[in-house]
């Protein structure tokens, strides 16, 4: 394995998951973002929008999850990897165990995360714009309440 390949991989895609955060942000959304990869392609991208939907469920995660198990036609995705700005939450990693996702790769820790995982998990991936991006979100958010 060519690990600067490999690391220059994770990270286009981590760029990738980083532009989904970018939409939800424009819509007012917490700026999270998902991609999901498998066999090196990008099958399923989605970001937050559980205002949009009007819907607590409609985490970055989920969606790219549903949007995976119907194009692999399976609800399986053991040779998939996730990709998500923000580390995930309790039901989303609920979700990602119980869809057996191979890897989860994430940009920033969450502070209230600290626990183990079933499925092997790697942050940091562009932990510092991920985290800007979210900091910047929440600082607008508290001036405009």
């Amino acid at each position: 394995m060519d690990i600067k390949n490999s690391f220059n991989d994770m990270t286009h895609f981590m760029e990738q998951a980083y532009a989904q955060a970018l939409m939800a942000k424009d819509k007012g959304e917490v700026p999270i973002g998902a991609v999901l990869v498998y066999d090196n392609n990008v099958i399923a991208k989605a970001h937050n929008q559980t205002r949009s939907d009007g819907h607590f469920l409609s985490h970055a995660e989920i969606l790219v999850l549903q949007q995976g198990a119907y194009f692999l036609k399976t609800p399986y995705l053991s040779d998939v990897d996730l990709y998500v700005t923000l580390e995930p939450c309790d039901m989303c990693m609920g979700a990602i165990s119980l869809s057996r996702i191979r890897r989860v790769y994430f940009g920033c820790y969450s502070d209230f995360l600290k626990k183990q995982r079933t499925t092997p998990c790697m942050g940091g991936f562009l932990e510092t714009k991920c985290y800007d991006l979210l900091q910047g979100f929440f600082e607008d958010l508290r001036k405009n309440t």
